[in-house]
């Protein structure tokens, strides 16, 4: 891949990401010849302060209907195509630019709008990275590239990257090599089918689906509580988060099929979720939780956590100082807190974050080692 760099003060000084101008394989999704090209970067006026202009590089024929941000810039609403979306460069074909209001903790990823835009989900957003922490063996080389300007990765999903860190009043130019699904939909139904889901409460695993002919595909299982990620034999994956139909008084371990009817892939069909048999869920005493923890040294700004009620909703909240510990609380009874210690607010890389820590039902202390480049370790204090 060759820059004629065209913007003066473009460097490549992404850091912490780990990458950087340098050569690709070639994308999950091949849009052209799939060698190297020669990109010449536009040249982008950086914006008034309290501002960060976000420049994208897109692959050929993948663009038709555009691109869009999601984030914390739109509250996360992947099927919000207008607010965010990007406006192509003047007398360039795939370039594309967007300017947001900054903010210390925005986050971002770039989706196209596919063909079907109606359609539009988070199985259209920029490809995979490799995550040296959480490797997807299926990507051996980065699909977002920075190419200039200062913004950090943050990796989720064995590798779906997360910008984060963005300087206030900058420019960051990306080249995305590769969507994580064609945002060109086929019109052909799927000939093979996989479910991904937290499978009885569980971890999130895909379990693959037998044709039932006529473009229906069924699994049967043990209902998790969650939507479903649905992917086909071209590894295109579509997020169902309300299935089609679903029987009334749905709960985790019950017994059911999963039917999809695919109509165009995994991006275009129904979700059914059949009852097979009620299971017998064990009864669960909500309780109030208090954790602590010791912060190690490296953490130096403001004390915070993930948290989450098991079968609820995430928000972030700022620690209390006990001692030599921080402390959270649970407002309120539940049956069984979920936690991430975090050091800062917004999320600004693995090195500032815990590893989860799931499904606490008593007060537990715990020791946070750091553990650099890497999530920190958490060990408990008897």
């Amino acid at each position: 891949m060759k820059l004629n760099k065209l913007f003066a003060s473009a460097m490549c000084i992404a850091t912490l990401a780990t990458i950087g101008c340098q050569k690709q394989n070639p994308p999950i999704i091949n849009p052209g010849d799939g060698g190297d090209e020669e990109i010449t970067m536009p040249i982008v006026n950086a914006p008034e302060a309290g501002k960060t202009t976000i420049v994208v590089y897109v692959p050929e024929n993948t663009h038709a209907n555009g691109i869009y941000g999601v984030g914390t810039i739109n509250a996360w609403k992947e099927k919000d195509t207008e607010t965010c979306k990007f406006t192509k460069i003047e007398g360039e074909d795939r370039w594309y630019q967007l300017t947001v209001d900054w903010a210390s903790d925005m986050a971002v990823k770039v989706l196209a709008i596919p063909s079907k835009p109606e359609l539009a989900a988070w199985g259209f957003q920029w490809g995979k990275n490799v995550d040296p922490n959480d490797p997807d063996p299926e990507i051996t080389e980065d699909n977002v590239v920075v190419l200039a300007g200062q913004v950090e990765f943050v990796f989720e999903n064995q590798g779906e990257p997360k910008a984060t860190n963005f300087a206030d009043g900058g420019v960051v130019f990306f080249q995305v090599k590769a969507w994580k699904a064609d945002p060109n939909i086929q019109e052909q139904p799927a000939t093979a089918i996989s479910f991904k889901h937290p499978w009885n409460g569980g971890d999130w695993v895909y379990k693959e689906a037998v044709s039932k002919g006529n473009n229906v595909f069924e699994l049967e299982d043990y209902y998790g509580g969650k939507g479903f990620n649905v992917m086909d034999q071209n590894k295109a994956e579509a997020y169902y988060e309300k299935p089609t139909t679903i029987y009334d008084g749905a709960a985790v371990g019950d017994k059911i099929i999963v039917r999809f009817t695919s109509r165009a892939g995994s991006a275009d069909g129904d979700l059914d979720i059949i009852l097979v048999e009620k299971g017998q869920a064990p009864e669960i005493t909500p309780v109030i939780v208090t954790v602590r923890a010791k912060w190690p040294a490296q953490w130096t700004d403001t004390p915070t956590a993930w948290v989450w009620p098991t079968g609820g909703d995430g928000s972030e909240v700022e620690l209390v100082k006990d001692g030599d510990f921080y402390k959270y609380t649970t407002p309120a009874a539940v049956p069984g807190l979920n936690i991430i210690f975090k050091n800062g607010k917004g999320w600004t890389g693995d090195a500032n974050q815990t590893e989860n820590i799931e499904k606490i039902v008593a007060n537990t202390d715990y020791q946070i080692t750091y553990n650099e480049g890497k999530k920190a370790t958490v060990t408990v204090i008897e």
